[in-house]
């Protein structure tokens, strides 16, 4: 005990004449989990213990403290207690332990220093680090996925072409089941949007995909250099709970394409409609008489212990995060490479020269498509002063409620929890909103606009909104348009879309220069227009917003993102070399 406060040496000393030594040699046990212990507590005389938990579901241990000479173990916690190494221990029963913490034990004030002692000593002592802990039921899948990885590098590009779109067909052909589901597990969306959805998430994904150049042909970089593409290996994409299907599908046609295995890890409340959706891919695999461990899904329950240790495992080669933005911080500091995405929350300049009635037509399809799950959806309306009046009409002609003050508090009232949109009302209609607040419309209420007559960077209603509703701004010039945009996105935001509906491509120019975005759409719908649907984005579920959104990259993802890059560089000439030295 060397190195200890002489007072706590003299007192475990003392100690030590109150009970029975033991000796545990390294790996030898203290006590058991969920085994009460026949000893209250435990001296340390000399040694190390490790106090643990085990996980029976992953097997995998995961250290809470660590134990040392000087120091007491209460034996008989629910824990696990192993000697690091050979250990000298006092046991010490239960009522001598009652008797010396009541302070009628001659030695009682040498315990309780020795308590103390005890729990300053743990505090902070051992720092949990999922990087350290392995699981050899992830070890056995991310090995599977390995060698099924290994298997499709010689496949031709035709097959692997032919065997994306027959996934992309077979889930396509299941697409109002699986929207159904989706909807039922997770509470959110519309199901022929759902359906859409899909369709696009498959078909139309896989039809940008084939005749592409998927894996390990030469270009022509420079005129000395050829490029490679190369697959990076096992990819892990994380699925979001508000679009299941398509984003599962989308990440494991990109990856079969590119020439990598993928392991999917969905959200909790999105796990049945998502492993029925994977056994339709590993059919279609199983056809093509492939490897169906190219795409994999875990049978334990989606939760972070497990998310965190397929993250941080070696044989992992990138990780394609779409979720919250914890899951998309833990990504990226797991130590693998990744790419993440940052929040929505769109601002929509309605300009004075804007096709006012064609503008509100697409806002409101667009925002209330899927009741505004789509993180690139419209959620914040800034209208010239002079087209004010009339974009309110024109919404309100395409269902929507624009809301006057009284509606707003009573909205308040009914959906916000904490400062901010409950959870529950995500993805739900607006209908069904507006009955939640008493808000009535003598027509069917497809979309809620939420007027804000100052900028009130407090407000709920400027940040991401996923749900059929939209802040709705008047400015009296273009620098207020500009300035309310960027006070927009600095709440929420930043990196991902803007959106303008105008005729002047100098105005374009500035409104763009002036978001901080990665994605500017004119005249276009937001929910479509940020994945690339209608205009010439690359199609893409995963939607980079670069470092501003705290993203790796900000481009539409898509399977050149999961390739590196060979290069295959020649010398010069040697009169170019002589010139290039001299």
């Amino acid at each position: 005990m060397n190195g200890l406060p002489e007072s706590v040496q003299s007192a475990a000393q003392t100690m030590a004449g109150l009970g029975e030594e033991h000796i545990l040699e390294a790996g030898d046990y203290l006590t058991l989990q969920s085994s009460p212990g026949q000893m209250s507590m435990a001296l340390v005389l000399s040694g190390q213990l490790t106090v643990f938990t085990v996980d029976d579901e992953l097997q995998t241990e995961q250290p809470l403290r660590f134990i040392g000479a000087g120091q007491l173990a209460e034996a008989g916690l629910p824990l696990f207690i192993r000697a690091q190494s050979s250990t000298r221990l006092c046991l010490i029963e239960f009522s001598v332990h009652q008797h010396l913490v009541s302070g009628r034990h001659p030695d009682s004030a040498g315990y309780i220093a020795l308590l103390q002692h005890s729990l300053f000593s743990h505090i902070g002592a051992v720092e949990p680090n999922r990087h350290d802990v392995r699981s050899p039921v992830v070890d056995a899948m991310v090995a599977r996925s390995v060698v099924a990885q290994n298997s499709i590098q010689t496949l031709p590009e035709d097959q692997i072409d032919a065997m994306i779109g027959d996934i992309a067909d077979a889930v396509n052909r299941e697409s109002w089941n699986l929207a159904e589901a989706a909807i039922l597990e997770t509470g959110m969306g519309v199901v022929n949007h759902r359906v859409q959805k899909i369709l696009l998430g498959t078909m139309e994904v896989a039809a940008s995909l084939m005749g592409q150049t998927g894996s390990g042909a030469l270009q022509i970089e420079s005129p000395m250099v050829d490029a490679m593409s190369v697959p990076m290996g096992v990819i892990l994409g994380l699925i979001p709970v508000t679009n299941p299907v398509e984003t599962l599908v989308f990440k494991t046609l990109i990856s079969l394409k590119s020439r990598n295995a993928i392991i999917l890890s969905s959200h909790r409340k999105a796990r049945q409609v998502s492993d029925r959706t994977v056994s339709i891919i590993r059919s279609v695999l199983s056809r093509y008489q492939v490897n169906p461990d190219l795409v994999q899904i875990p049978s334990q329950a989606p939760r972070r212990e497990l998310t965190s240790l397929l993250m941080s495992h070696p044989d992992i080669a990138f990780i394609l995060a779409t979720g919250g933005p914890g899951m998309v911080r833990s990504a990226y500091q797991s130590g693998t490479p990744s790419i993440g995405v940052g929040k929505g929350n769109a601002p929509v300049w309605v300009c004075d020269d804007a096709d006012v009635k064609t503008a509100a037509k697409q806002i409101v399809d667009s925002k209330s498509f899927d009741n505004g799950i789509v993180c690139g959806s419209e959620n914040n309306l800034i209208a010239d002063r002079s087209v004010y009046d009339d974009l309110r009409r024109a919404l309100e002609a395409q269902g929507a409620a624009v809301l006057e003050a009284k509606e707003v508090v009573r909205l308040n009232n009914a959906v916000l929890e904490g400062g901010k949109l409950c959870g529950d009302w995500m993805g739900k209609g607006a209908s069904l909103i507006c009955q939640q607040a008493g808000i009535e419309r003598p027509y069917p209420i497809r979309l809620i606009a939420v007027p804000q007559s100052v900028f009130d960077q407090n407000s709920p209603w400027l940040r991401e909104k996923l749900a059929p509703i939209v802040s709705l701004m008047g400015v009296e010039s273009e620098a207020e348009a500009l300035s309310v945009a960027r006070r927009v996105l600095a709440l929420e935001g930043r990196g991902h879309t803007a959106i303008v509906h105008t005729q002047d491509a100098e105005r374009i120019e500035r409104y763009a220069k002036a978001c901080d975005v990665c994605r500017v759409l004119v005249n276009s719908p937001g929910t479509q227009g940020c994945i690339g649907a209608c205009n010439g984005l690359e199609l893409s579920w995963t939607l980079g917003c670069g470092t501003a959104g705290g993203s790796s990259t900000s481009d539409n993802v898509t399977y050149r993102h999961l390739q590196n890059t060979k290069r295959i560089a020649r010398a010069l000439p040697e009169i170019d070399l002589a010139q290039k030295l001299a």
